[in-house]
């Protein structure tokens, strides 16, 4: 008998322990037994077949989001069952828009026109490191376009800190341009609509900075990238904004074997000077001859139809500065421009560990909007919640306590204004997603806990285009 039991002992063992794991499967919580903590568990989590990132992106309903909101609804004394259900809406974009044109009425219109080839559409998206080197607009931009046309990569700055990392264009320049940016304190105050404002060497002698003076030309050269998305692998036009400019200034642009020269003339403080190139181009570079203080607002390149995305990215920007840009230069960039839909996705860099009362970022970004609609009267706004961000809780890596209630904030920001809501915190997957997204194989966020990776950002950006082109679905249903 003794000898029977040694035989199969092993065999028994693997048994139990296969049985006490499938057991372990039928919870999908943690439970406690003493002071040993059980987690969940599945034996066949790694034949499965699912990355770890699906349940993450596809969630319906997450509890502990829901029981964030709870403390939320009670902490602000609102009505729980409101915040619930906006939270389980939050599937969807919520409009907020007291009009009878329906959500983003003015923006799908504008698509309709453009998938009819009557017109442009065109997007400014405004945000902080989130979207910093194109990431997240690249993809969105993508999908809009190889839906709707479009070939270019819209507005582009004289230089920027993700230069060397932005794929979507490349571009070089020389050392003597003065860039100001509007969380810069050095006084300057003609920002252009990126937030940014470019002056090139003065080449003569005059009343300004004689320390300018003989230190040559400033140039700027762009390159098509060609190892990208084949949208952007061209210039068809290019366009130039600037300031006021006396007479004497002008540029030369060198492309191809061609070499032209343009007066920068103009009294207004945005205007214009655009080339339509006989054929695509893939290089083209400025040089400026200048002999007094001009501003330099950026480029902007694409075609004749489809729909151009703006990157507006400004590291370190809570959205507050944006009151910062002139409004006869945020108007004049819209009369070029024509705006049909404007993003703000900001909140990262006002959240705290411990933070609950964002009424002060409430009211400043009521401001901000009312900016807005008053520069870009025909365009839709649509507000972007902040995603999930992590902070160090003991040994373990939590959501910060403060993003639900900032996502609630931004929610009433645009209720207040009557504009659309995407609440990405709900979308990446709500409470502790973050942690997830590092996580999973591959990674789509980094070690920060903050910000996403190529792969997250592709992921977000596919995320956002998938909701409002569904949402544009439905609005095309509607008008049948």
């Amino acid at each position: 008998m003794i000898r029977r039991y040694i035989k199969y002992r092993s065999l028994l063992l693997v048994v139990f322990t296969v049985a006490f794991l499938a057991v372990l499967s039928i919870f999908d919580s943690s439970f406690k037994i003493g002071s040993f903590e059980f987690k969940p568990t599945s034996i066949i989590a790694d034949i499965s077949g699912k990355p770890a990132i699906d349940s993450v992106l596809f969630v319906k309903k997450n509890t502990d989001s829901l029981l964030a909101y709870k403390r939320i609804a009670d902490s602000l004394k609102l009505n729980f069952d409101s915040i619930k259900i906006a939270e389980e809406q939050d599937l969807r974009i919520t409009d907020f828009r007291n009009d009878s044109l329906g959500l983003l009425g003015r923006f799908f219109s504008a698509l309709t026109k453009t998938q009819n080839k009557e017109s442009i559409t065109r997007i400014a998206y405004f945000g902080d490191s989130m979207i910093e080197g194109d990431l997240i607009t690249q993809t969105l931009r993508a999908a809009l376009q190889s839906m709707f046309g479009g070939n270019g990569v819209g507005f582009v700055p004289v230089f920027s800190k993700t230069g060397d990392f932005r794929s979507t264009i490349h571009s070089k320049y020389s050392s003597n341009w003065r860039g100001y940016s509007y969380l810069d304190k050095r006084g300057y105050k003609n920002f252009g609509i990126s937030g940014y404002v470019f002056n090139p060497n003065i080449l003569y002698k005059g009343m300004l900075n004689d320390t300018l003076i003989n230190k040559g030309i400033s140039w700027v050269e762009f390159t098509a990238p060609f190892d990208t998305y084949s949208r952007l692998r061209n210039f068809e036009a290019a366009r130039l904004f600037y300031g006021k400019s006396d007479k004497k200034n002008y540029i030369r642009t060198d492309y191809d074997t061609i070499k032209k020269f343009y007066p920068l003339v103009g009294n207004n403080m945005v205007n214009e000077i655009s080339i339509d190139f006989k054929k695509p181009i893939r290089r083209i570079s400025y040089n400026f001859f200048t002999d007094t203080l001009t501003d330099v607002y950026g480029f902007s390149f694409e075609g004749k139809e489809g729909v151009y995305l703006d990157n507006f990215s400004v590291r370190s920007n809570s959205g507050l500065p944006i009151l910062s840009i002139p409004y006869s230069v945020l108007k004049g960039m819209n009369d070029y421009l024509n705006y049909n839909l404007v993003v703000l996705q900001y909140g990262m860099n006002v959240t705290t560990p411990k933070g609950k009362d964002f009424s002060w970022y409430e009211q400043g970004m009521v401001k901000v909007i009312k900016h807005i609609k008053q520069c870009m009267p025909n365009a839709d706004i649509l507000i972007i919640s902040v995603g999930d961000r992590s902070y160090k809780e003991g040994s373990e890596m939590k959501t910060m306590p403060s993003i639900p209630y900032l996502v609630e904030a931004q929610r009433q920001i645009a209720k207040e204004t009557n504009c659309a809501f995407l609440n990405l915190f709900q979308t990446m997957g709500g409470y502790n997603s973050m942690v997830q997204w590092v996580d999973t194989i591959p990674s789509m966020a980094n070690k920060d806990y903050t910000h996403f990776n190529h792969h997250g950002a592709e992921r977000i950006g596919n995320l956002i285009s998938d909701k409002l082109l569904n949402e544009y679905k439905i609005y095309k249903f509607k008008k049948q």
